[in-house]
This record gives C-alpha cells, sequence and structure tokens, in this order.
C-alpha cells in the first residue's frame, strides 16, 4: 500500500540547519559560509605574515651587501679572474653571473639578495623593493600597497634608483634605510599575526 506523507513532515524545517547528527549540526549555512570565509582570511594572514620574514630577510642580506661594497650609477661591482671590479647594469648583470658580487646599489642589493637578476620579478623580490619604496618616500601611516601595476612598480625602482645616485648620498644613508626596511617588515609581521587572533 502506498502510503502518502505530507511534505511538512516528510522533510522537517531544519531552519537551514544541518541534519542532527553531522559534522555540521546546530550551524546554519549562513554560520558555515563565515567560518569558511574565516579560514581563507586566516590563511591569507599567515601567508603574508611569512613572506613578511622573506622581505626582512631580503632587506638584511641587502643591508649585509651594501655594508661590504656599495655603488653608484651601476647595479653591480663584479669580481673578474683579474681580480677587478668590473660594474655592471642590471641588464648586463646575467653575464656575469659565475662572478661574485662585491659591491651594489639599493636596488641591485635587493635583487641580488632575493636571488639574483633571474629573480627579480617573483613576488618576494618586488614586495620587498615595494616595502623598500614606501618606507622611504611614503607617509608611515599609509598602508602598503603590495599589488601595483607593472608601470608603477618599474617608476619605485626608478626613482629608488634617483636617490641611491644622488650625489649627496653616502653608503651609511642606504645602510640605514634596509635597517628601517628590515624594522617595518617586523612591524607589518606582528600587525598581521595580531590580526590572526581576531574572531
Amino acid at each position: 500500500m502506498r502510503v502518502t506523507v505530507p511534505r511538512d513532515e516528510a522533510r522537517p524545517d531544519t531552519g537551514g540547519e544541518a541534519p542532527s547528527g553531522s559534522p555540521h549540526s546546530g550551524r546554519s549555512w549562513r554560520q558555515r559560509r563565515l567560518d569558511r570565509r574565516r579560514r581563507v582570511r586566516q590563511d591569507l594572514l599567515a601567508a603574508q605574515a611569512a613572506e613578511l620574514h622573506t622581505i626582512r630577510s631580503i632587506a638584511g642580506a641587502a643591508r649585509e651587501l651594501v655594508a661590504a661594497g656599495w655603488l653608484q650609477n651601476g647595479w653591480y661591482a663584479h669580481r673578474t679572474p683579474s681580480g677587478l671590479g668590473h660594474v655592471t647594469s642590471a641588464h648586463a648583470a646575467e653575464r656575469f653571473h659565475d662572478s661574485p658580487v662585491v659591491a651594489a646599489c639599493l636596488v641591485g642589493a635587493i635583487v641580488h639578495a632575493g636571488g639574483g637578476a633571474t629573480a627579480a620579478h617573483t613576488q618576494p623580490v618586488q614586495r620587498a623593493i615595494t616595502l623598500t619604496w614606501h618606507t622611504l618616500f611614503a607617509d608611515p601611516t599609509d598602508r602598503v600597497r603590495w599589488c601595483s601595476p607593472p608601470a608603477e612598480r618599474a617608476a619605485r625602482v626608478r626613482e629608488l634608483t634617483s636617490w641611491n645616485d644622488h650625489p649627496g648620498r653616502a653608503q651609511h644613508h642606504v645602510i640605514d634605510l634596509l635597517r628601517t626596511v628590515e624594522e617595518a617588515a617586523v612591524s607589518h609581521a606582528i600587525d598581521t599575526r595580531s590580526r590572526l587572533l581576531e574572531p
């Protein structure tokens, strides 16, 4: 015999909640969606904190390179087999990739610390340059614009290069700037980790 059960009895209204006994029991669809968004946000913040640690390491390695040897009007000075330093531009640096870098300008030091010319366009190197530019030229209260169009990133490199090559610039100015960038990376990382604890 066929029995017809009224719709409201066959599928009781749970108010959008998962059936009893399921992993999501007692939580509405909206609550589960908010939880998913919270987890995605936390994953993004954790990745950003890790990247800031990498940026700090790049700035620190760049500072050590500049402390060992700094130059203007060129990106790198390579030690050649004859023992002489050969100054190269960013475009010519790849020809001397087997020769040790003995000095660098500000941007060259950051690129070299991040892996060299082949890593110049990687995200960690580009963001290290971004934080350096922000530390030097932007209002400290402004948010760092991590994701910028290529033209803006190229303009920042030109501004940092011009700052490095200014006639009144000295080695200690560049070292001090990179040390400040390290501190800024640490500060941003602490802020990011504190946001991880927010509900």
